[in-house]
Order: structure tokens, then C-alpha cells, then sequence
């Protein structure tokens, strides 16, 4: 929960400071540069849903308790989260780059806006893990 924190947090205070520094007049480069790193933030957003999904998988989960035991599996739970995590922060990076690039503090919003969404679905909930644990107890 902390490192999940942290990783929010960093992501929003580049946003913060991405909003003051971002200069202003034309933009440096064409619009269709910029194309590449919007279609970056789509798949690391879609990356995201999938992943989780593919993480917290219930089959992969018991395997993981299975050969690693209770804190392996808590050790598998805690990565998932920075994963998805750092993915958020990705997409924050992304649209800062777009923002630079384009002159435009909107492109920054955006992708704050979007991060924002995994890292709410990617929150870490001690109620979904306690049920996670309690199920995988008397495998």
C-alpha cells in the first residue's frame, strides 16, 4: 500500500511540475508524431486490465501458494502491485512527453486523467486479498 502510494504520488507531482515547467509557443513538433505516444498510452492502458487479469488469476495464485507458500504468495501479490503501479506512472511519463512536444497542457491532463483510471482499478484492497488468502488457505 505504501510503495503503491508512492508511486501514485510520484506520478502526480510530475504531473504537477510538468504543468508549471511546460513551455509555451508552437509546438516542436507535428501532430503526427505525437500519434505514436497517444497509441503507447491506449495499449499501456489496456496493458494494465490485462495484466491485472492476468495476474490475480485464481489458478496462478494457488500455484504460486503451492510452490512458494503464504508469504510467496503475499511476495506475488505486493509485485502484481507494483507492476501495475508502474504502469500507471508510464502513462503519466508518456503524456508529459506528448505535453512537452506539443505545447499542449490538455495532452497532459489527458494522460493524467487516464492513469488516474489504473491506478483506481489497480488499487490494492485488503479485502480482495484477505478473501485471496483465506481461499488459498487450505490449499
Amino acid at each position: 500500500m505504501i510503495v503503491y502510494g508512492a508511486v501514485a504520488s510520484s506520478a502526480l507531482m510530475m504531473a504537477i511540475v510538468g504543468w508549471f515547467v511546460l513551455p509555451t509557443g508552437q509546438p516542436s513538433a507535428p501532430a503526427q508524431a505525437i500519434l505514436p505516444i497517444w497509441v503507447l498510452v491506449f495499449f499501456l492502458a489496456v496493458a494494465a486490465i490485462v495484466a491485472r487479469r492476468f495476474l490475480v488469476r485464481w489458478e496462478r495464485l494457488r500455484d504460486i501458494k503451492l510452490l512458494r507458500g503464504l508469504d510467496g504468495l503475499l511476495g506475488a501479490l505486493q509485485a502484481n502491485t507494483v507492476i501495475l503501479a508502474a504502469i500507471g506512472e508510464t502513462i503519466v511519463i508518456a503524456g508529459l512527453i506528448s505535453s512537452f512536444f506539443s505545447y499542449d497542457r490538455g495532452d497532459l491532463v489527458r494522460a493524467v486523467v487516464i492513469a488516474g483510471v489504473v491506478f483506481i482499478l489497480n488499487f490494492p484492497r485488503r479485502s480482495a486479498w484477505d478473501k485471496i488468502v483465506t481461499n488459498l488457505k487450505d490449499v
